[in-house]
This record gives C-alpha cells, sequence and structure tokens, in this order.
C-alpha cells in the first residue's frame, strides 16, 4: 500500500506540471495563443509564484501570470499577459524558429519599459501627475529602479522629458528613430513601431530628445 501511495503522489505532484514537453510540442508555441490553446499542447501546467517566475521578462511586469511544463531537465516556461502567450523559456530543447527566437530576444525589452513606465508614474504620483522634465528628478527612484534608472542614464532608453502621460510615445529605444523598436506609451502600452512611424510621432529625422516644460500639453 506505501508503494502505491507513493505511486499515486508522484504522479499528482507530476500532474502539477502538465505532461513532458516535446520537441513537437515546443514548435507548436506561439506568440498571442491563448492560455487553453497552450493547454491543448501541453496539458495543465504548474501556476509559479514569487522567485519562481522566470527571467527578466517578468521581473517588472506584475500582470503577467506564469505557469511551468516538465522537470528539472526539460521544462517550458511561458509568460500569459492579458491571457495570451506573452513569452516563454524552453529548456533543454532547440529554438530555431526565428519567431520565437525574436520572442525571447525581445522580452528584456519589453519588461525593461514596462519598468520605465513604473517609474515615471512612480515621480508623477508624487507630483500631481507630472512626468519629469529631466533625469535629475528621477535621483530619488533610482534605489526602487536601480536597473531601469542605469539604462535611462546610459541612453539605452530616451524619455520624452516634460511630455504628458497622454502622448504617444513617452519612451523608446534608442536606435528606434533609425531602426524601428520598441516605444512606451500611454496606460503602461509597449509595442513595436517602424521607425518612420516613430519618426512621425517625434516629428524629427532623429531620435533626439525634446525637451518641454514641465505640464506641458503636447500629444505627440
Amino acid at each position: 500500500m506505501r508503494t502505491i501511495g507513493a505511486f499515486i503522489c508522484v504522479l499528482l505532484v507530476a500532474g502539477c506540471a502538465g505532461k513532458t514537453p516535446t520537441q513537437e510540442d515546443v514548435a507548436k508555441l506561439r506568440r498571442g495563443m491563448s492560455l487553453a490553446e497552450v493547454e491543448n499542447i501541453l496539458g495543465s501546467g504548474k501556476s509559479l509564484t514569487g522567485d519562481e517566475r522566470p527571467g527578466e521578462w517578468v521581473r517588472a511586469d506584475k500582470d503577467i501570470v506564469c505557469r511551468k511544463w516538465g522537470g528539472e531537465k526539460q521544462s517550458i516556461l511561458i509568460g500569459f499577459r492579458d491571457g495570451k502567450l506573452f513569452a516563454y523559456e524552453a529548456r533543454g530543447f532547440r529554438i530555431t524558429d526565428p519567431e520565437r527566437d525574436a520572442i525571447i530576444a525581445e522580452a528584456p525589452i519589453k519588461s525593461d519599459l514596462y519598468e520605465l513606465n513604473g517609474l515615471l508614474n512612480s515621480y508623477a504620483s508624487k507630483h500631481e501627475g507630472r512626468l519629469p522634465t529631466n533625469l535629475e528628478h528621477l535621483v530619488d527612484f533610482a534605489k526602487q529602479f536601480p536597473h531601469i534608472y542605469a539604462k535611462v542614464k546610459d541612453g539605452t532608453y530616451i524619455v520624452r522629458w516634460g511630455f504628458t502621460a497622454k502622448s504617444a510615445v513617452l519612451a523608446y529605444e534608442k536606435d528606434a528613430p533609425e531602426k524601428g523598436g520598441y516605444v512606451l506609451g500611454p496606460n503602461s502600452r509597449v509595442e513595436k513601431m517602424t521607425a518612420d512611424a516613430l519618426k512621425v510621432v517625434l516629428g524629427k529625422t532623429k531620435g533626439t530628445q525634446p525637451t518641454k516644460a514641465a505640464g506641458g500639453t503636447d500629444d505627440n
């Protein structure tokens, strides 16, 4: 009876992480899939919380729901945002599809911009909704957001200082005006934008930082 009981316990624990994924399963995953679509491929996954949540791509975004399938040697960890597959890590599997490679490569950038949104909102919450007009205004928040503060300081991301929270673009990758890239918009929106589209919003041919007085009303 002990042996049977132990065997049942093992099955229950294994069931929490779904079936053992295969290379074929990994090949079927696509960004934008719903949880139901993923579970149709992998079965029910184990919910991850706290430190179990994988990688930088979930560090800054509390809205990402994380699940795991598989065991220690081979596993798939998936992040869902707004009910859709946002990013994943496939451990012990080959990932050669460009689309899936892009998901992993771009996820830290999106995570950074979500964290930058938190930094800007933290400032605004203490200044009657106004956004900062220069980097010095964020010094007091550097300890709370050390990672993204350093990246803004070194120019990895460009903040449109002094623009209003309803502006179409609040911040963007430094090379986005020339190559296209991710931008931070209003309402915590992070999206990819072509270089031409971003130039239209910026009203410039180069990705320089516009300067506006605090509380400006520019809607671009």
